[in-house]
């Protein structure tokens, strides 16, 4: 149950149990963590289940919030160890599910209908119509795309009513979210599942000269709050799972020093809170994409992309370490990052042993201390040398503390002037109270829903905890606390008499369901239908006879069959793009290609689209059965499998749904689209020879590789082909013969 305020909800960052606690103490209403598998931070230390579960009953005993990261695309070959994660936190009973694969909100929705649900910003949303959209499908919460201006944020406000959350702190991705395929293209590591290597901070080179084009600023909020309170936004983020406790502390103290500040206070709070943030480690600060004038500016081409406070350079390096004179104060259990002068990522390492320049041992140097830093790896001398954490406090004593929690059991309470009914939601639907008590009608202080969850939220039993998530009281009714106490004691008796009830061992109706259900062919119901070749070029270009012709709508349609949508539409020009759909119906096309959640709503409202065949596209991700079901539920008739895949996920998911699967079998992908200005066009090139072309279409930027994609067309499927590049041009199948990580 989340308590009511007025102020937005302060969002940190918890790679693991003492970030979590640094979180917490610094004043953070709720933290977000992930499991060590599906979330966007593989490379973050993560948690058990074991441990979230012990950190989310200590956040519900202290009423602060937990919420699980389940945000990456998922394998239909993962299914199974899916449903064994969708166990573990269905018997965490975290706050909610932060998701980023339509399947798995599908599945979410389906089978665990008591588990609350946020769509990542890896989602994309960045329109009020892809906002309700999300909303409609059963997200009590939307995390909008990071590249939104302050004026389309307002407008979507008003126009949508489910919860809002945007980042407001942290390391920006410059590409528009769950858009990105640079890192994946370049060695399989794909920012989708959380893996991103970063390519976008390496240096690359232009005719014009290097630089790192791609490298964005941090995000800075302090002076937006109010505006962002103002607006109605319910969750402020920051960013930050692999930043250690030093960091996490620093930026939530210095934002919940703004947030709580008086009117009257608010400048110099925010003055102190700058301060704070000048002390943490971090990247230039910028507004990010809050404006056009910032996405013109976020990103900064001539400094390195590496996070940290340049502390000194390596003044001579012997075999076991570097001398240095440092700029500011620097001790053991430090994190350092090197910098060489090449600009190239260099190591980073913790701090272990220090000795002064007389050759003793030694806790800190000082500022322009000389000193000598114990290293076992490679580092070039005038190197810079940057901290990027340093040591923080010691909770493990703390986190010894915590309680050991097999499981939680969530329940539904039920009042109304004749007893109590309470109904599990996690266990088997034979776990069912009900007492029947005459209660009164209030005259004057009725109770509340919240007050009800924390009374039977004090329940223990063993290793077992309570988690109230639904509340419902029928009329005005008065509840005194011996009433309270007395119902919470008869429920927890009965708990106790129930012979061989172990929660630790008993698996939610949903989990059951979804385990028997796993090995079932969907049926498919386009055996009968004919192949389809899909060809997207210019218009006039000669095709084969059974080619559709698709055509971008920003283009003349004159002889489209099929019109493609735009993946990106700012909320200012939502309007302008239903009107030239219509035009296009109005034309006589009936072929659609939705390569956006968004525009199913858009087509959902619009007169005379019944009759609609709609495709979907890249960038619209189809990695699992459960994504492209929920994509035939929303209208699909035939469902573009995501082209980033290998081989045999593509082949299994072609096998199961015969014509109504699509493949990309050639055609230019881009690997970044971002609102930045790319200070380069053209020609660019990496530091291992790769080579891409960065070109502006239509207010966005996008980077396109050399060589083109290609790979066979597997038998029985349906094509995508895109008509734009050199057919002289190199090919490669991308990750097609290689393992998808």
């Amino acid at each position: 149950m989340k308590p009511r305020t007025n102020k937005p909800e302060l969002m940190a960052p918890a790679g693991d149990l003492a970030c979590a606690f640094a979180a917490f103490d610094a004043g953070a209403d709720a933290v977000y963590a992930g499991l060590g598998d599906f979330n966007a931070r593989q490379r973050a230390e993560n948690f058990t289940a074991g441990q979230l579960a012990s950190l989310a009953a200590w956040a519900r005993q202290h009423h602060r919030r937990v919420y699980t990261t389940l945000n990456t695309l998922v394998k239909d070959t993962e299914l199974t160890r899916l449903v064994e994660i969708l166990a573990e936190i269905d018997a965490i009973c975290p706050d909610a599910v932060i998701v980023q694969d339509l399947g798995v909100l599908h599945m979410l929705r389906t089978h665990f209908p008591h588990v609350p649900v946020h769509a990542s910003t890896q989602m994309g949303a960045h329109n009020s119509a892809g906002v309700n959209l999300l909303h409609r499908l059963g997200a009590e919460r939307v995390i909008l795309e990071r590249q939104v201006t302050m004026e389309e944020l307002a407008l979507i406000r008003e126009r949508s009513s489910v919860e809002l959350e945007v980042f407001v702190h942290g390391a920006l991705c410059c590409s528009l979210s769950g858009m990105c395929l640079f890192s994946s293209w370049m060695g399989g590591w794909s920012g989708n599942r959380g893996r991103c290597k970063q390519p976008c901070r390496r240096r690359f080179f232009a005719p014009e000269g290097n630089g790192f084009f791609f490298s964005t600023q941090d995000l800075y909020s302090l002076d937006s709050l109010q505006q962002l309170a103002d607006m109605g936004i319910n969750a402020l983020k920051i960013e930050g799972r692999l930043r250690g406790p030093d960091y996490v502390s620093a930026i939530v103290t210095a934002y919940r020093r703004v947030l709580d500040a008086s009117p009257d206070n608010r400048q110099a709070a925010i003055k102190e809170a700058r301060a704070v943030l000048s002390r943490s480690a971090g990247r230039k600060w910028s507004p990010g994409f809050r404006s056009a004038a910032s996405c013109a500016q976020v990103i900064a081409h001539q400094r390195p992309g590496g996070s940290g406070i340049l502390c000194g350079k390596v003044e001579k390096v012997e075999a076991n370490g570097f001398f240095m004179r440092p700029s500011r104060r620097i001790g053991l259990g430090d994190t350092l990052r090197i910098q060489p002068p090449s600009a190239e990522a260099g190591p980073a390492l913790e701090v272990t042993k220090l000795k002064s320049a007389q050759g003793r041992n030694v806790q800190q140097l000082r500022k322009s201390e000389r000193g000598f830093v114990h290293c076992d790896k490679e580092v070039l001398r005038q190197s810079r040398v940057y901290l990027i954490a340093q040591k923080s406090a010691d909770y493990g004593e703390r986190i010894s503390a915590l309680d050991s929690v097999a499981k939680t059991v969530a329940l539904a309470i039920s009042l109304n002037d004749q007893g109590v009914s309470v109904q599990s939601l996690n266990l088997p639907q034979s776990l069912h109270w009900h007492l029947a008590v005459d209660i009164a009608h209030a005259q004057k202080r009725a109770v509340s829903e919240d007050r009800v969850a924390r009374g039977f939220a004090r329940i223990r039993h063993g290793a077992w905890r309570i988690c109230v998530r639904q509340v419902d009281i029928t009329g005005s009714l008065f509840l005194s606390d011996k009433l309270l106490r007395q119902l919470r004691q008869a429920f927890a008796q009965w708990l106790e008499a129930q012979g061989g009830f172990d929660p630790a061992n008993l698996v939610s109706p949903g989990c059951s369901r979804l385990q028997a259900g796993l090995g079932a062919i969907i049926e498919d119901v386009s055996r009968t239908r004919q192949l389809e070749h899909t060809v997207c070029c210019a218009p006039g270009k000669r095709l084969a006879e059974n080619e559709i012709r698709a055509v971008a709508i920003a283009h003349d349609i004159t002889d489209a069959q099929e019109i493609v949508l735009p993946a990106f539409c700012s909320e200012s020009e939502l309007n302008a793009l239903r009107l030239s759909i219509v035009r296009a119906l109005d034309a006589g096309v009936r072929r659609i290609r939705v390569t956006s959640m968004y525009q199913f709503e858009l087509l959902r409202k619009l007169e005379g689209a019944r009759d609609l065949h709609i495709s979907t596209g890249f960038p619209l991700p189809a990695c699992n059965r459960y994504a492209m079901q929920a994509l035939r539920e929303l209208g699909a008739h035939k469902i573009m499998l995501w082209p980033e895949m290998e081989q045999q996920v593509i082949g299994d998911l072609v096998q199961r749904f015969g014509r109504d699967a699509e493949v990309f079998v050639a055609g230019r992908l881009p690997v970044l689209v971002t609102r930045a200005r790319i200070p380069v066009s053209g020609q660019i090139t990496g530091g291992h020879g790769q080579v891409f072309h960065v070109e502006e279409q239509g207010g966005l930027s996008y980077v396109y590789p050399e060589v083109t994609f290609s790979v066979p067309a597997p038998a029985g499927a349906s094509t995508f082909r895109g008509m734009t590049g050199s057919p002289d041009a190199a090919t490669s199948d991308f990750n097609y013969t290689r393992q998808w990580a």
